[in-house]
């Protein structure tokens, strides 16, 4: 959703005002001093749906896009056209998003991990399709219902068939205290 003016009523039934920015409502329930009521949050919002267009815009806009944390190849001429679509929240230094696309390959260079600096972990619960190493056996391919883990401070080169996912991006500082070895994820099912 997006508007000019958003406003709600949160803790303390302060009134809170964002402007320009493309939010989305969530309703969460919260407690405090015995009691429990209803807040709505604003989140910061994005959607790229790319039905519809040329199949030249519709690749460009998706490879921009996804191109903040992957160089991406189509693994075959689309067929029916290209289509993405992807929705995506900000839950402070969380980003959320789910995903649907068709085949192609994700890859990060030693050259792009030093251009961009992430130091985050890209967690991926596939829905639908699968992801592997490129390098990789069947054995080492997600299926539906599986985790599929991309450290972007470290190289990788993966291949997907058409897919949908669930992403949760998650910077290392946060994620590492709870992992043995959390340099060793990097493209495991």
């Amino acid at each position: 959703l997006a508007a000019e003016h958003w406003s709600c009523w949160g803790f303390g039934l302060r009134r809170l005002r964002l402007s320009g920015i493309k939010a989305s409502c969530a309703r969460v329930l919260v407690g405090g001093r015995g009691r429990l009521f209803w807040c709505v949050l604003m989140l910061p919002h994005s959607v790229l749906d790319t039905t519809g267009l040329p199949v030249r815009e519709a690749t460009a806009a998706w490879q921009e896009s996804v191109g903040v944390m992957f160089d991406t190849r189509l693994r075959r001429a689309p067929e029916n056209g290209f289509r993405a679509e992807v929705e995506g929240f900000q839950f402070g230094e969380l980003l959320l998003g789910n995903c649907r696309t068709v085949a192609q390959t994700f890859d990060r260079s030693p050259r792009r991990i030093s251009r961009d600096n992430l130091d985050h972990v890209l967690l991926q619960f596939y829905t639908e399709g699968s992801c592997g190493r490129c390098d990789g056996g069947l054995d080492e391919r997600t299926r539906p219902g599986d985790l599929w883990i991309s450290d972007l401070a470290q190289p990788q080169a993966a291949a997907a068939t058409d897919f949908r996912n669930l992403n949760l991006v998650v910077p290392r500082r946060l994620l590492a205290p709870l992992l043995n070895a959390p340099n060793e994820h990097n493209m495991r099912v």
